[in-house]
């Protein structure tokens, strides 16, 4: 992952976060977004954390060999 795509996410995350606090749960349209931006929010979170799990193999495979 490049540096450009890792601030892209922060970014996306940023964006994401200032949305939920605007949006309402009450609000059944407001709602139904919230719950997209989540499950987006879920997928960015995966996406870092594959990264970070590929990073400490690598690492742990270049250490062994």
């Amino acid at each position: 992952m490049t540096k450009i795509e890792m601030k892209n996410i922060t970014d996306e995350i940023t964006y994401i976060d200032e949305k939920l606090s605007i949006l309402s749960s009450d609000n059944p349209i407001e709602n139904q977004q919230r719950e997209r931006l989540l499950c987006r929010l879920d997928f960015l979170e995966y996406k870092i954390d594959c990264f970070l799990l590929s990073k400490r193999r690598n690492h742990l495979r270049l250490v062994s060999s």
